[in-house]
């Protein structure tokens, strides 16, 4: 079972050590990080209106993180990752984001994009099998939407 919780300090030092492996980094697109900046940003977590983060728990172990920013108004960014590696492939991707958007519907958020990089196919064919559709690119990453206002079949 998925679950997104609260983003304690647990995840955010797995977060730390999940987005330092090389591949997870490439596939995430993710910069470079010190332990201060990574502190810095979960200080700011309360008081940003734009951004939602949860921890992903699949049968009581923290496995990734997931979430949105961006947010404005009816618009926001999902994002995620499963840091377990030994859990890629199985499916969860699309529980952890039909999990995100039952959250953004509950904030009002109907117009999901987001941004992936054309070397992350699994995920692509992912996002692809749920409705996003491919609307460009940008700084060498792919743009996808998708909009769940209506009914959602994720």
């Amino acid at each position: 079972m998925i679950q997104l919780v609260d983003y304690d300090e647990a995840y955010l030092a797995l977060s730390g050590m999940w987005l330092r492996d090389e591949e997870i980094k490439k596939l995430t697109d993710s910069p470079d990080f010190t332990d201060q900046q990574q502190q810095d940003f979960f200080r700011s977590l309360p008081a940003r209106k734009d951004y939602r983060i949860f921890g992903i728990n699949y049968h009581g172990r923290k496995i990734g993180a997931a979430g949105l920013k961006n947010i404005e108004g009816e618009v926001g960014e999902y994002w995620g990752y499963i840091g377990e590696k030994e859990l890629w492939g199985k499916g969860l991707g699309q529980l952890i984001i039909a999990e995100v958007f039952i959250f953004a519907r509950s904030i009002g958020v109907n117009f999901i994009f987001l941004k992936v990089s054309p070397d992350n196919i699994r995920a692509i064919k992912l996002y692809e099998k749920i409705g996003f559709k491919m609307s460009g690119d940008l700084a060498g990453l792919r743009l996808m939407n998708i909009d769940i206002g209506g009914e959602l079949d994720v």
